[in-house]
């Protein structure tokens, strides 16, 4: 997969920031590169979003970078199923092909304690606002075993989603993650009907607080 950073000598002001397509993501930071956006596959889509970026910064420059494929959606085998084949590359240690071929364990236990770099960085930004459930729980995921704190800012409006994978994803990632300030929104997941939301919120709560769990 391929993406597109937008480059310039100087940062984005917020009237500039409106005026960009959806889907791109504003970064901070030094340098020249001041957004991203995971580039189209159709052609015609390619090219009417490069035409809408030089049309919202004239005075931009846009880059092809090539990045590493987003995880596929992994379905469960029937009953009695052999285990699937390891995808190639899957036993060489890196963890966003471990991910990526479905051994998202493996490959979050390579990631713990690590420090997602700017490509890792984008690569989550770009699973949270995705609308697949499976996808936004691990992203949670990798920001709560990477310690990636920023991302909190992105992963606290998950709390409410539908999804029970999603909510337990993100209440873990904020237990990990966040501090004080979000604990009356855990609080307030106390209520949940779901008694699983209920004791991961609980938890999560005591671990923003020092408390054994």
């Amino acid at each position: 997969m391929a993406s597109l950073d937008i480059l310039r000598s100087r940062p984005l002001g917020p009237a500039e920031r409106a005026r960009l397509p959806e889907g791109v993501t504003c970064l901070g930071g030094e340098g020249e590169r001041v957004a991203h956006i995971l580039a189209p596959e159709d052609p015609a889509a390619l090219v009417a979003l490069v035409l809408a970026l030089a049309r919202a910064l004239p005075d931009c420059r846009v880059q092809w970078v090539e990045t590493a494929l987003e995880p596929a959606a992994q379905s469960a085998p029937p009953p009695g199923a052999p285990p699937p084949p390891r995808a190639a590359g899957a036993a060489t240690g890196d963890p966003w092909k471990l991910v990526e071929s479905g051994e998202v364990e493996a490959g979050l236990r390579l990631l713990s304690g690590t420090d997602l770099d700017g490509r890792g960085r984008d690569y989550v930004r770009s699973m949270l606002q995705d609308t697949d459930p499976a996808r936004l729980a691990l992203a949670c995921r990798i920001a709560r075993v990477t310690g990636w704190r920023s991302s909190v800012s992105n992963i606290r409006r998950l709390l409410d989603h539908g999804d029970k994978r999603v909510r337990l994803a993100a209440i873990e990632a904020v237990g990990a993650l966040a501090g004080p300030g979000l604990v009356p929104a855990l609080l307030r997941l106390s209520g949940d009907p779901n008694p699983e939301i209920q004791a991961a919120a609980a938890a999560a709560v005591q671990t923003i607080e020092g408390e054994p769990a």
